[in-house]
């Protein structure tokens, strides 16, 4: 898939679906998408819920802010990310659309 315009409302679930284990650059740093998962149904005329978790390295100094966000398939976005303490104990950075 060609990159997606420099257009955030552009960017839906499908953009993203291909690409968990891959590689983000993320306000400086590498970061894998570790998991993409579906919000709630939503009204046609409304883009689709849903919610990135990267998996990010220890020295990660971000806690809630906007950020670059890029892979070759996406382009660059800026986008909210937030510090979460993820299943396996460990913080991972989360992105929700909706």
């Amino acid at each position: 898939m060609p990159p997606v315009s420099e257009n955030i409302e552009k960017l839906d679930f499908h953009h993203f679906d291909g690409l968990v284990g891959q590689t983000f650059r993320i306000g400086g740093y590498e970061s894998e998408l570790k998991d993409l998962r579906e919000g709630p149904e939503t009204p046609p005329r409304f883009r689709r819920q849903f919610t990135l978790i990267f998996r990010v390295p220890p020295d990660f100094p971000f806690v809630s802010e906007t950020l670059p966000v890029a892979h070759p398939q996406i382009g660059t976005h800026d986008l909210f990310v937030n510090k979460i303490i993820g299943w396996d104990e460990e913080f991972d950075l989360q992105v929700v659309f909706n």
